[in-house]
C-alpha cells in the first residue's frame, strides 16, 4: 500500500484519502500530526463491574494528552485496535475495554448479556478511569452501541468517531447475516495453529496485513482447561441472550439527529456494510457531523491503514481544540459500581 495524503472532513461533506473531492467542495489538506508507530504493550486492567469482571487494555500517554475511548465490533475484542493504538503513540492515551463475553472479559450466562449491560458497563469503566472531556470512537457495533452511550449524558463526550459503522443497522441484509451467524457454534480447536488456520474476520474479504492478521488472530482464541482452544467470544450471546425489546438499534437514524458533539463518521472505501448512500444519509442526520472516505480499505479499515485512521483521529481532535472544544485525560481512578 502506498502513503497517501490525508485531507480534512468539513462540514456536511466528505473527505478522501487520497485527495478526491468532497460532496460540497474540495477539503483542504490535513496537517498529519503524524508519528512513527512505537511498539508498545498495552497494560491490562482487570475492572470489577456488577459482578462481572471487565478487561481494559490501556495504551498511557504522558499526562494531559487527550484520551481516546475505543469500543470493538460484535464478536471482537480490544486487541483488534492494537494497530492503531501503536499508530497513537505520543499523541492520545488510548482505553480499550472487552465487552462482557467478548475478548478477556468474563463470560457470563445468557440472561446477563445484552446491549443494555453494555451501556452500563461502558459507563462504569468510564467513571473508573476518571474518563472527562474524551473522544469515543467505534467500530462496527462498537459505534452502535457509542451513539447511546454518549446520549446517556453520563460519559462526557466531547467528539465522537463512527469507523464504518452501518446508518441503517436493521437493514435487510444485515439482519440476514445476522441469522447466519447465530448459528456458528461455540468450536473447539485441537491447537492454537488449528485455530489461527480457520480464523476469518467477518465480513470475510478484508486486505489486513498478513502480520497484523496474526496478531489479531493468535489474540481471538484462548486456551481450554480440558485442553484444545476455542473463541474468546461466547458464541452463547449470539445465540443464546434474550432478545431485547424494543431492538437496541432501533430509531438509529434519530439518535444520529440528537447528537450535540462534533462527530467524524468514516466509511471504508470497499465497504460492505456501509454503502455510499447510507453514509451520505447518515451524515445528512448529524447536526455537526463530517465524512470521511478511506479508499481501497474494507470493513476492517483500522487494522488495514491504521496509520490513516490515527492521523485522522488527532486531525479530528486537534479541530474540536482549535474550535474551542475542550479534550482532556484526568489519571485519577474512581471505584467502578
Amino acid at each position: 500500500m502506498h502513503d497517501k495524503s490525508v485531507t480534512r472532513p468539513v462540514g456536511r461533506g466528505f473527505a478522501s484519502v487520497g485527495g478526491a473531492s468532497a460532496a460540497k467542495g474540495r477539503a483542504p489538506t490535513l496537517a498529519a500530526h503524524r508519528a512513527e508507530p512505537k511498539p508498545a504493550a498495552p497494560a491490562v486492567h482487570r475492572v470489577a463491574v456488577a459482578g462481572t469482571t471487565l478487561s481494559v487494555l490501556e495504551w498511557p500517554g504522558e499526562s494531559g494528552l487527550p484520551a481516546l475511548l475505543l469500543l470493538h465490533g460484535g464478536m471482537g475484542h480490544a486487541r483488534w485496535f492494537g494497530p492503531l493504538a501503536r499508530a497513537l503513540a505520543g499523541r492520545m492515551r488510548v482505553l480499550a475495554p472487552d465487552r462482557r463475553g467478548h475478548g478477556e472479559s468474563d463470560w457470563r450466562e445468557p440472561a446477563h448479556y445484552g446491549i443494555k449491560r453494555d451501556l452500563q458497563d461502558l459507563e462504569a469503566i468510564a467513571a473508573h478511569f476518571g474518563l472527562a472531556h474524551c473522544l469515543v470512537a467505534g467500530h462496527s457495533q462498537g459505534g452502535l452501541i457509542a451513539v447511546p452511550l454518549v446520549l446517556r449524558g453520563r460519559l462526557s463526550c466531547a467528539g465522537l468517531v463512527l469507523l464504518d459503522v452501518p446508518t441503517d443497522p436493521l437493514a435487510p441484509h444485515l439482519i440476514s447475516s445476522g441469522h447466519l451467524l447465530r448459528r456458528i457454534p461455540q468450536i473447539r480447536y485441537p491447537t492454537l495453529e488449528a485455530a489461527l488456520e480457520r480464523f476469518q474476520p467477518w465480513p470475510t474479504s478484508h486486505r489486513i496485513p498478513p502480520e497484523t492478521l496474526d496478531e489479531i488472530g493468535r489474540a481471538s482464541f484462548k486456551p481450554l482447561p480440558e485442553g484444545g482452544y476455542t473463541a474468546r467470544f461466547d458464541w452463547r450471546r449470539m445465540r443464546d441472550a434474550p432478545a431485547e425489546v424494543p431492538h437496541p438499534f432501533s430509531g438509529f437514524r434519530a439518535q444520529l439527529a440528537a447528537l450535540p458533539m462534533p462527530v467524524l463518521a468514516v466509511r471504508a472505501g470497499d465497504s460492505t456494510v456501509l454503502s455510499a448512500t447510507d453514509h451520505a444519509a447518515g451524515l445528512g442526520e448529524l447536526p455537526n457531523g463530517r465524512g470521511l472516505v478511506v479508499p481501497e480499505t474494507t470493513h476492517s479499515l483500522h487494522a488495514e491503514r491504521p496509520d490513516v485512521i490515527a492521523d485522522a483521529i488527532v486531525g479530528f481532535a486537534s479541530e474540536i481544540t482549535h474550535h474551542g472544544g475542550a479534550l482532556m485525560c484526568r489519571p485519577d481512578k474512581k471505584e467502578a459500581r
